[in-house]
């Protein structure tokens, strides 16, 4: 059974989940919650490949294979992007959306899952 984890989900209020299976590598049947994005793929795919990522540029993502592995605890990571005419900033369970001329809304995605 391979790992599932909550991945993307970011610009859309969603939550979204994938699958990674690396048998051997990945413990099978685990499920991890971690807020993991796109822009983490660059750094753990890099990594992975034996790469580095280059120094003259600012990498935001993170390589998230110990989090797979379960080898590390989830670090707390304060996320922020834009999408279209809007803004949102995640904290745990709490994102801050922003839109135009929108009034700012902040929402418990733990006790409000449409959002």
């Amino acid at each position: 059974r391979p790992a599932l984890c909550g991945c993307g989900g970011a610009a859309v209020a969603t939550a979204q989940g994938c699958i990674a299976s690396w048998p051997g590598t990945l413990p099978a049947g685990s499920v991890c919650d971690a807020t993991v994005l796109t822009m983490d793929l660059l750094p753990t795919f890099a990594r992975l490949a034996g790469a580095t990522t280059p120094a003259a540029h600012a990498i935001d993502g993170i390589d998230v294979m110990p989090i797979l592995r379960v080898d590390a605890a989830t670090s707390a990571r304060i996320l922020h992007w834009r999408y279209a005419d809007g803004w949102a900033v995640r904290e745990g369970p709490w994102k801050l959306l922003g839109e135009h001329d929108a009034p700012t809304m902040l929402v418990n995605l733990i006790d409000d899952l449409g959002l």
